[in-house]
């Protein structure tokens, strides 16, 4: 079989998102649109005689990598596809001096990824809330800096997200939260998704007070819809906090490494998104 590898651009798109459909990902064209901004050479897809056979994406923050969106059609899975563009995405990361890959795999894909190299790291933890209809929605948030969000990210997580973080911001700009006082901080971005739901992430804060208001907040504005988030294992303390206030735990995934393991989770409440981190 003659697989060739193309990148990703806006003529993909609708083939995309009936992959991300088929697997009730969420996706809209807007975050592929991102994708392709943040690194318009950093997204594939598989063809065979001109005929879509796979695709996958890929993010990276200076030293740091993701790995995302990798979807087989189901009539071309069991061909090796989906290994194949595991390396192609694993090789362009590389190439761009990444020295720490990661990715959210869902279980069936976890022995790929083992085979690939990748190593268990934590579980990804899903929750989601549904929606109650005794709320009245209505904007809460005080005057929000961009700027300031950027700054705060990179000094708690240590990574460069500011690219991806202000497109966010000014794609989507009144779904930001943020809480602060003279000793903490914290934030949290609400991205809509195909399904009529939204998205929690990321949310990063110095502590868990901080992250009570930012859920508080986010329930009295989006509360009348379904709300879903993604939390790294070791959060134990905001997993049971999210279950005070009505979240559902749902089958998580697990987030795994290849090469150097990093550390940055300490102050994650919750992840950007399983195809960006």
């Amino acid at each position: 079989m003659n697989i060739k590898f193309s990148i990703m651009t806006s003529d993909d798109f609708d083939f995309t998102l009936r992959m991300t459909d088929s697997e009730k990902w969420g996706y809209l064209r807007a975050d592929f649109e991102r994708h392709i901004e943040f690194d318009p050479q950093g997204c594939f897809i598989a063809r065979s005689d001109n005929e879509y056979a796979g695709m996958i994406t890929t993010t990276s923050y200076n030293h740091y990598g993701f790995i995302g969106g990798l979807i087989v059609p189901r009539e071309w899975r069991g061909h090796g596809i989906g290994e194949k563009l595991m390396l192609h995405g694993i090789d362009y990361l590389r190439g761009k001096g990444v020295t720490s890959i990661e990715l959210d795999g869902v279980f069936p894909a976890v022995p790929l990824y083992r085979k690939l190299g990748f190593r268990d790291k934590y579980l990804s933890l899903r929750f989601g809330r549904d929606p109650d209809n005794n709320i009245k929605p209505g904007n809460i948030q005080p005057s929000i800096s961009i700027n300031d969000i950027i700054k705060f990210d990179k000094r708690k997580t240590g990574l460069d997200r500011s690219r991806l973080l202000r497109g966010l911001y000014e794609q989507i700009p009144d779904s930001a939260f943020i809480d602060k006082n003279d000793n903490s901080f914290g934030y949290a971005i609400i991205k809509p998704c195909a399904g009529n739901y939204s998205l929690i992430g990321p949310m990063v804060c110095d502590n868990l007070k901080n992250a009570e208001n930012l859920v508080t907040a986010i329930i009295q504005k989006y509360g009348n819809r379904i709300l879903t988030i993604g939390v790294p294992e070791k959060n134990k303390d905001f997993s049971d906090l999210l279950i005070k206030n009505g979240f559902i735990y749902n089958l998580p995934s697990l987030r795994m490494y290849l090469d150097e393991m990093v550390e940055y989770e300490d102050f994650i409440y919750a992840i950007l998104s399983a195809g960006q981190g």
